[in-house]
């Protein structure tokens, strides 16, 4: 809160706000002019495409001449939320008290999260809403709720209003609806001589018709706009890059083996996955149509994403990590090996200071 110094993605947020009007119109740096002569187009096109909801927050706090502060409130209510639906998920994952402490400790001590937090940045904070969105959808389905329905709803549309990447979240949702489908078809019996599930009760069916028309007519509106203004939604159709910049040369230099491995040694919890006691509770868990094994999955599937699409820069990973420290306390309750995971825990301690400022915090 005290700092003084915004550069980079922050210094174009602040500026977005200070430009653009309520109704979104003017949502561009291209008139601003040592922005618009950034080494990457899209500061000189006429629609930026990160969604407006943190310029319009930031717009909102200069009304109070405190557009950094209501930012920073923003991100930090999201960890709070976050924190929040880890303890709802892990109560219904019957997860041991001791590993939710654990879990709780890892996420509120990870670097990217806290990087991410504490400056008017989006990927954590989408990060954050994703997960969020996805445990309250697993709790509208197992409770047969609209109201955790309609939560859940409102978690993705904010996600998608915050992040362009945040597109990649909604196979998850579609995909755990039909793992949930599954998972009643197994238990109830209910299966066709095809060998197709009907997933129980029609109402959870109804429940993601309605879901998927909030988020296509809340939270794709800007993604709408992108598409009529560039005639794509593909970032290689709106932007394009000076190689010989520095910033851009330093910039690939990080390759996708470069940026997994820094990944790792950045969350060594990671490397739980991989072990074979865990390979065998996650497994497990896929069998019997558990929750925690889907939320390994979509964290691995969140990972790959930003490997594909967005891998240059460390910060971007921020956006699947929160989804893996809800899975997190799953794999190691259910996982007996505790001195495996004390020693683990000891390393990463180590691990993340020396990673995270090397590759977060030193830059050009």
């Amino acid at each position: 809160f005290s700092r003084t110094s915004w550069i980079g993605d922050e210094y174009v947020y602040l500026t977005l706000a200070n430009e653009m009007h309520w109704n979104l119109s003017n949502y561009t740096t291209a008139a601003h002019s040592e922005i618009s002569a950034w080494p990457v187009s899209i500061y000189s096109q006429p629609l930026f495409h990160q969604p407006p909801l943190l310029p319009l927050i930031l717009k909102a706090g200069l009304a109070f001449n405190q557009p950094r502060i209501a930012a920073l409130l923003f991100a930090n209510a999201a960890m709070g939320l976050l924190f929040i639906h880890l303890l709802v998920c892990w109560r219904r994952l019957k997860v041991e008290y001791c590993w939710q402490v654990l879990g709780l400790l890892s996420a509120a001590f990870a670097p990217l999260l806290l990087f991410s937090t504490t400056r008017i940045h989006t990927d954590a904070t989408a990060g954050i809403f994703i997960a969020c969105g996805i445990i309250s959808y697993i709790e509208c389905l197992e409770r047969n709720s609209y109201k955790w329905a309609i939560w859940s709803a409102t978690l993705f549309v904010i996600a998608l209003n915050l992040r362009y990447t945040s597109l990649i979240c909604l196979p998850i949702l579609v995909l755990g609806h039909l793992y949930y489908a599954a998972g009643r078809s197994c238990a109830e019996g209910v299966a066709n001589k095809s060998g197709s599930f009907t997933g129980g009760h029609g109402k959870q069916w109804r429940i993601l018709v309605i879901f998927l028309i909030a988020i296509g007519t809340l939270g794709l509106q800007h993604y709408y706009r992108i598409f009529f203004t560039y005639h794509t939604i593909l970032p290689s159709g709106f932007m394009q890059q000076d190689t010989s910049a520095p910033f851009i040369k330093w910039t690939e230099t990080r390759t996708r083996s470069r940026n997994i491995v820094n990944f790792s040694l950045l969350i060594p919890l990671l490397f739980v996955l991989i072990k074979p006691g865990a390979l065998r509770v996650i497994l497990r868990g896929l069998y019997r149509r558990d929750w925690g094994a889907f939320l390994v999955l979509g964290s691995v599937y969140l990972i790959c994403c930003l490997l594909v699409l967005s891998y240059h820069e460390l910060r971007y990973f921020a956006a699947a990590t929160p989804l893996f420290y809800c899975c997190l306390a799953w794999v190691v309750s259910n996982d007996k090996a505790r001195p495996f995971y004390s020693l683990l825990a000891l390393f990463s301690l180590f691990s993340m200071a020396i990673v995270g400022y090397r590759e977060a915090i030193i830059r050009p």
